[in-house]
């Protein structure tokens, strides 16, 4: 039983080694696949840091790096930025954007239309609520000591995603309410061992080697291919982002996504009395995140990701639907800022409206295989950021030069 495994192990190395020593663009010259970091000191799992992986799927192939604390965008040196107005964006995979380049992010976006005197920092992490958006607040960006702090709410799913009872996803922070209090349910010990330094470690290690790529590629290849052939067999393969009518989607989605779309009415539920709790876990974890900030001396607004049903024409009654349960969260929110007094974009309706002026497709604005921002939207948010502050937030802001960050624990 030994001499075989290392017989195996033998034949790997030499692979290994010729496919270093001869063929340079035989594999991806990067990783393909995400690993993760779980930081003990801040109660969270996000993509190793210093890490960099290839993003794709029927629409999108994209490199994507990140930063010494896991997030996307430069390094935030304490020194360079504490002179500087300081913007935190806290979001989920919209604002993370591993969908676009860097330059197209609109962190970026949002950075230059401010200009040199501004740092706009992209703590966007994908798969996360409130529930982990609260500790990312409390345990790093407070550390930057910023002066705006703009959360973006996904009414799709954050609701869900904070309450352990609705969540299809177990292995994740959760928020839960005790004797009136909002409490953080951490991640459970499992999922913080698989994702500790080591072993996240070991992952990137393996999944670096030259053969793991090389497997992998043909893989995913394969899988792609097949989807492809199943669904439409003449598209070909996309490298960038794709326009595509997001009323035919289902020409081009595999089977068992339409399944799973069509079965997915869990919004449905908004109204009834198993989401009376998410909705008072959702107006808890808001409220203490102002709370926070307004401790801080930081301006909270409050806006939200948009959802892609609402920009799609009429099509069947699934569509229709799902479009009418999304609005209905979409007010639900507005209405919820406006009596709590928030700062509050209505980036859904400014984007409605755009679209229209603009006679734009469903599918400039989100990319119709998972519903993200493309690039073209993430520039579209970050203008009108943009006016929204200059207009009614920055005017109220003095920067104070002595408010100096602290150092962050890496």
């Amino acid at each position: 039983m030994v001499l075989p495994l290392i017989s195996v192990c033998v034949a790997l190395f030499l692979v290994e080694i010729g496919l270093r020593f001869f063929s340079e663009n035989l594999t991806p010259s990067i990783n393909s696949v995400k690993t993760y970091s779980y930081h003990a000191n801040v109660g969270i799992i996000t993509a190793r840091p210093n890490s960099t992986v290839i993003h794709r799927n029927p629409w999108v192939h994209n490199t994507v790096s990140y930063n010494d604390l896991g997030f996307r965008g430069n390094n935030w040196e304490l020194d360079s930025i504490k002179d500087k107005l300081r913007i935190a964006l806290l979001g989920d995979s919209y604002i993370e954007g591993r969908e676009v380049k860097e330059g197209e992010l609109i962190s970026s976006v949002l950075g230059e239309l401010l200009g040199d005197n501004t740092v706009v920092m992209n703590f966007g992490l994908s798969g996360s609520s409130q529930a982990e958006q609260l500790l990312i607040y409390k345990n790093l960006i407070r550390k930057f000591k910023p002066h705006i702090v703009i959360h973006f709410v996904t009414v799709s799913n954050d609701f869900e995603d904070n309450l352990g009872e609705l969540s299809p996803n177990q292995n994740k922070i959760f928020l839960d309410i005790k004797n009136d209090d909002l409490v953080t349910i951490p991640l459970p010990k499992h999922v913080q061992i698989i994702c500790s330094e080591g072993i996240s470690w070991l992952t990137e290690k393996i999944t670096n080697l030259k053969v793991f790529r090389l497997v992998y590629s043909f893989i995913e290849t394969g899988k792609q291919l097949n989807k492809r052939q199943e669904n439409n067999p003449d598209t070909e393969p996309a490298v960038t982002v794709k326009k595509t009518n997001l009323n035919k989607i289902n020409d081009v989605q595999p089977p068992d996504i339409i399944k799973e779309k069509r079965a997915d009415m869990t919004l449905s539920r908004f109204m009834t009395p198993k989401y009376e709790s998410a909705k008072t876990v959702m107006k808890k974890a808001l409220l203490y995140l102002r709370s926070e900030c307004e401790k801080d001396g930081v301006t909270f607004i409050l806006s939200h990701a948009t959802a892609c049903w609402t920009f799609m024409e009429d099509g069947d009654e699934i569509q229709r639907t799902r479009r009418n349960m999304v609005s209905e969260r979409f007010s639900w929110l507005e209405k919820f800022a406006h009596k709590h007094g928030f700062h509050f974009y209505d980036l859904q309706e400014s984007l409605v409206k755009h679209q229209h002026q603009k006679n734009l497709d469903s599918s400039d604005i989100h990319i119709p295989w998972d519903g993200h921002w493309t690039p073209l939207a993430h520039r579209i948010v970050a203008e009108k950021l943009h006016v929204y502050l200059n207009n009614s937030i920055l005017p109220q802001i003095q920067v104070q030069k002595e408010r100096e960050p602290v150092e962050v624990a890496h």
